[in-house]
């Protein structure tokens, strides 16, 4: 059972149907997903060694959670800890 959204939560507690009113049309998944996706995917990040396993920097996992609550998205190709990205993702699954 997910807890409420916050007043202003935009992402996480947010019911699937109302994040998927973003997305493009014959997507399956809300637009941050995609985003994630294609962050963790880059050659660069995809072979992160426990990029599921090993938790992210909180600071940086609270930031970007807290970016995607108030704007709705946030820029993940100017964060340099691959697995806080992985950790969001995580979360946001939870």
């Amino acid at each position: 059972r997910k807890s409420p959204p916050g007043p202003q939560s935009r992402v996480f507690g947010v019911a699937l149907d109302d994040l998927m009113r973003d997305a493009r049309p014959g997507s399956h998944v809300p637009p941050f997903i995609e985003s994630i996706c294609e962050f963790l995917r880059d050659p660069r990040r995809i072979d992160c060694e426990g990029i599921f396993r090993v938790s992210g920097n909180q600071k940086v996992v609270e930031k970007l959670r807290h970016d995607l609550d108030k704007l709705g998205s946030t820029k993940f190709g100017d964060v340099d800890d691959v697995p806080a990205v992985a950790s969001l993702l995580k979360a946001f699954l939870r």
